[in-house]
């Protein structure tokens, strides 16, 4: 078996964008073409459509939580254990149909408008079948990714400081990277840093550190093996909403990108995985139907505040785009099905981890889930065509971005 060049991973993760609204008229990625559509709550079809502008387009923020986004993914059946249809994508945004915001809703980015993004995806291997893990928001999502499950969560709470507080018996993958004396950072800005409501990772606060630091360390030779970067929820993260400009959250995908493939030993052997938590209550063409294991809940000793609601996680959340990123390989668009737990599969595979529960695994999500190692085949030589990536130069745009000046009001308090 041939050796696998790979011995440190990158993991961005970005804000609430769907797969077909970023990369979905990609040439050689995505699958529109214009002849998609939802209907609307007045059983009309409308269309896809490209060309959507990276600031004003981004302004609307959809309802995403839970309950939101299982009415987009079950049309309006209540949930009992049926498998989703997507028949909600439109109307369950739009109960009171506005054709106008509904054309705008659907109306996606063009490539030149994300073009570090998407020449990213056409340039190495895109995921074009990697889901949410949970149909609701961010928090939940980010759980997963670091504990291949939320212990039940559904909610819309995603820091420690709001009341976040997940149990102590949740292991996450950070135990398991230590036990192996696998080293490990979270590098974050404090307004999107979930994991630090983890309880391992709170008595572990010398491995989180600031978004800045990662360019430094990346520069200097001092990354981890695993590293967990966030961006800026209010500056760069792509979050739709109040500062909604895309543009700087593609400038962070380049920055992260070139940091690692200008430091000739980083790019010999990181693998950098971009991926996004949710799709944000944004339109996807595909769902997934496949049904995941049983698994454990574990809430804490008082419960789960009162945003989050049952469900038995059988079925995955809208898709997302997702990216592998690395010298050893070429482009392709990979057809396996994934969640945020597959990060953790991947994970225990490269390094050989062990976990406490089933088969060494964290939980019956990341025992399941697909393994981008498995799944992707290496090259035995790096590749030697380096290049810049390009860069959206914001045009007259840059008028709408601005430097968030209050906190969030109760309209954009949740992510």
């Amino acid at each position: 078996m041939k050796k696998n060049p790979i011995n440190r991973i990158v993991v961005l993760m970005m804000e609430n964008q769907s797969f077909d609204r970023l990369l979905g008229f990609a040439k050689g990625v995505g699958q529109l073409d214009g002849s998609q559509f939802a209907f609307n709550s007045k059983g009309e079809k409308v269309y896809v459509s490209s060309g959507a502008d990276p600031v004003v387009h981004n302004e609307f923020n959809p309802p995403h939580l839970f309950l939101d986004t299982m009415k987009q993914l079950y049309g309006d059946e209540k949930y009992a254990g049926q498998k989703p249809t997507g028949a909600g994508m439109l109307s369950a945004v739009f109960p009171e149909s506005d054709k106008q915001k509904e054309i705008e809703f659907m109306s996606f980015f063009s490539p030149e408008q994300i073009p570090a993004l998407t020449t990213l995806a056409q340039k190495f291997v895109s995921c074009d079948r990697w889901f949410s893990s949970v149909p609701g928001p961010t928090g939940p999502n980010r759980l997963f990714a670091h504990t291949a499950s939320s212990g039940g969560y559904t909610g819309s709470l995603w820091l420690a400081k709001d009341g976040l507080n997940p149990p102590e018996g949740m292991k996450t993958i950070f135990e398991s990277l230590h036990n192996k004396n696998v080293s490990w950072r979270i590098y974050s800005p404090d307004n999107v840093k979930t994991a630090a409501c983890l309880p391992y990772v709170a008595k572990h606060s010398e491995n989180v550190t600031g978004l800045d630091q990662f360019f430094e360390d990346a520069k200097s030779n001092q990354l981890a093996d695993y590293n967990f970067v966030n961006p800026d929820l209010w500056k760069n993260s792509q979050h739709p909403g109040e500062v909604p400009n895309l543009v700087p959250g593609d400038h962070l995908i380049a920055d992260v990108y070139e940091a690692i493939r200008q430091n000739d030993e980083l790019w010999a052997n990181t693998l950098l995985l971009i991926t996004y938590d949710e799709a944000g209550g944004y339109y996807d063409s595909v769902v997934s139907t496949e049904e995941m294991p049983p698994l454990a809940k574990i809430p804490p000793s008082g419960g789960w505040d009162k945003s989050s609601h049952e469900f038995d996680f059988k079925y995955l959340g809208v898709r997302v785009p997702a990216l592998l990123i690395s010298a050893y390989l070429d482009h392709r668009v990979d057809h396996t099905s994934y969640e945020h737990a597959s990060i953790l599969a991947s994970l225990k595979e490269l390094f050989q981890l062990r976990s406490e529960g089933p088969e060494g695994f964290l939980t019956s999500r990341d025992q399941h889930a697909n393994s981008i190692f498995a799944n992707n085949l290496f090259r035995n030589s790096p590749r030697q065509d380096l290049f810049q990536l390009p860069r959206n130069p914001l045009k007259g745009t840059d008028k709408l971005t601005a430097i968030r000046r209050h906190l969030p009001d109760e309209k954009y308090k949740y992510i």
